[in-house]
């Protein structure tokens, strides 16, 4: 798929399955149909998308979805997602802004502990700003539930993010 450029799922497709465009070098523009319900781990890993809009109607990312995605700088997040798995922006070292639009904060993952530093859903090397609904600012800068732990993973954690959170309108 390194020809590959730009790419159109149509309304038709409702799951994205785990690694379907991962290392499409080349791959720039995705538009994302408004029927796709799950995005599988490592959809679109190591590719060259620049932004990212993830429509309404997607309830789940998989793990490492945009990992390595170097030119990846914007992302806006769909008001349907409930869950955003480990890893998936890692290596995203342009990405400066998330639009996460969810009133209630989406599950999100962390892995580690004190000794070896945490890992999580978005990079902690860049100089990224997680813009959410004005009306659920405080639901997510309070919203550190660490409720579930196996083999220190860490289910629910926005307390990694919660100086780079920002409300919008």
């Amino acid at each position: 798929c390194k020809s590959l450029t730009t790419i159109t799922i149509p309304d038709s497709v409702v799951i994205i399955d785990a690694s379907a465009f991962n290392s499409c070098s080349n791959l720039k523009k995705i538009t994302i149909g408004n029927s796709v319900r799950e995005i599988g781990q490592s959809a679109f890993m190591s590719t060259a998308i620049e932004e990212a809009v993830i429509p309404n109607s997607v309830v789940s990312m998989g793990k490492s979805v945009f990992s390595n995605c170097a030119s990846l700088s914007t992302v806006t997040i769909g008001s349907g997602v409930y869950s955003i798995d480990l890893y998936a922006f890692d290596g995203c070292h342009n990405l400066v802004e998330v639009y996460c639009k969810p009133s209630y904060p989406p599950m999100i993952y962390a892995y580690g502990n004190n000794n070896n530093g945490f890992f999580g859903v978005f990079p902690m090397d860049t100089t990224l700003t997680i813009y959410v609904p004005r009306a659920s600012y405080d639901i997510y800068t309070q919203y550190t539930k660490q409720n579930v732990i196996v083999n220190e993973m860490h289910k629910e954690n926005w307390g990694l993010y919660t100086d780079r959170i920002q409300p919008f309108d």
